[in-house]
């Protein structure tokens, strides 16, 4: 439940509380015969605008997977993906351009080139959009200082301590101004601390953009700052905990 001052839900606009993203039946399975696991089964949701989900639950009940799926990073076996009202999971061309211009992520090993300073690792999505230089450099500086780590920015990632790592991360995810960031255990490689900076901030950045966010978590805390919590087990969505305002 966000109870902070800095994390309340800005005045809504014209695409608050309008579907995003929705799924239906995401069905997901590894392996073959005997040894086959189903990691979603027959998995339903709707991501609305501007809102903050938490997805809970324990280790292997399909989490990852689930964000995986929707962020087109793995194709699912069976279902539908719907971004902005369009399906898209059935065209693969459609599903990463639309998920390159409406869908970030945030990854718990924080995902970012080694050979490549701050400020180009945040400028990478906007590359390879096509985004001229001029405007990439703006844009990555802006999102660097939304961070507050616009000093850092010719630094490599090898240079920088984790927390300012998962900060370039996330200012690389709000770059393009995306409705939707997926981030997975985005505080899972910090410590408790510096997690719970982190995590101050991601939320604050999506509140303040008005960016849906939908975050694997295995924290409490995490997911009681949440709009609602999605449940997983086994690959099945069992609960649905909305409105903890």
């Amino acid at each position: 439940m966000a109870t902070r001052a800095d994390e309340m839900t800005p005045p809504p606009d014209a695409q608050a509380g309008r579907a995003v993203l929705a799924a239906t039946g995401l069905r997901k399975r590894y392996g073959r015969g005997d040894g086959a696991v189903d990691a979603l089964r027959g998995v339903d949701l709707e991501i609305r605008g501007g809102e903050i989900v938490a997805v809970m639950g324990p280790s292997g009940c399909g989490k990852t997977t689930l964000l995986h799926v929707l962020g087109g990073i793995e194709p699912a076996d069976a279902g539908e993906i719907s971004i902005d009202g369009t399906v898209v999971s059935r065209d693969e061309r459609r599903l990463a351009g639309l998920h390159r211009r409406t869908v970030t992520f945030v990854f718990q090993g924080f995902g970012l080139i080694p050979s490549l300073s701050a400020r180009e690792n945040v400028e990478f999505p906007l590359v390879a959009a096509g985004v001229p230089a001029g405007e990439r450099h703006r844009s990555s500086l802006a999102a660097l200082a939304d961070v507050g780590l616009v000093e850092w920015q010719h630094h490599l990632p090898e240079e920088m301590s984790g927390g300012q790592r998962q900060r370039v991360a996330i200012a690389r995810a709000l770059v393009p101004n995306p409705r939707l960031i997926l981030a997975d255990e985005p505080t899972g490689n910090l410590d408790v601390a510096t997690g719970e900076e982190v995590l101050d901030l991601l939320i604050t950045s999506a509140r303040r953009r008005r960016c849906a966010l939908v975050m694997v978590t295995h924290d409490p805390d995490a997911g009681a700052r949440a709009d609602r919590i999605l449940s997983l087990r086994d690959g099945v969505l069992v609960n649905h905990t909305e409105d903890l305002t």
